[in-house]
């Protein structure tokens, strides 16, 4: 009996490491790419001249072609002209025919520490996640 009990709790464990989805892998944005979408990601928040990015490493996409979720820091002006601080956002970025990744849209940005809407901190972290970025 306990010998069945142990092989019943070992494939039960295997069968649980089965289930878990595999790591993301992540490469370095190239120069080209970084400078490409700092001209695209920001369209929607305002002046993209004026916003700083602090990048991270990208997922790699195992499928050519498709678009790529995409977590990092941004700084963009407020409408007064101060300076948001470094927050969070979420992006979808879109590949060109060579798989560069040449553009993309800004999903969501995490609330700063002072003001803004905790639940777009809740989205930006939980789509992070999904994608395979850390905390």
């Amino acid at each position: 009996m306990r010998k069945l009990l142990s092989t019943v709790c070992t494939l039960i464990a295997l069968a649980g490491c089965a289930t878990q989805q595999p790591s993301a892998h992540f490469r370095d944005l190239t120069e080209s790419e970084k400078s490409a979408l700092q001209r695209s990601l920001p369209s929607n928040l305002g002046n993209p001249s004026t916003t700083q990015f602090r990048w991270t490493p990208v997922v790699s996409s195992a499928q050519r072609g498709a678009h790529v979720g995409y977590c990092a820091e941004i700084d963009a002006r407020n409408p007064d002209g101060s300076r948001s601080g470094y927050r969070r956002f979420f992006a979808l970025l879109i590949p060109d025919a060579s798989g560069a990744l040449t553009s993309g849209t800004i999903q969501g940005v995490a609330a700063n520490s002072s003001a803004g809407d905790p639940a777009a901190t809740q989205r930006v972290q939980a789509s992070c996640r999904h994608w395979g970025y850390a905390s």
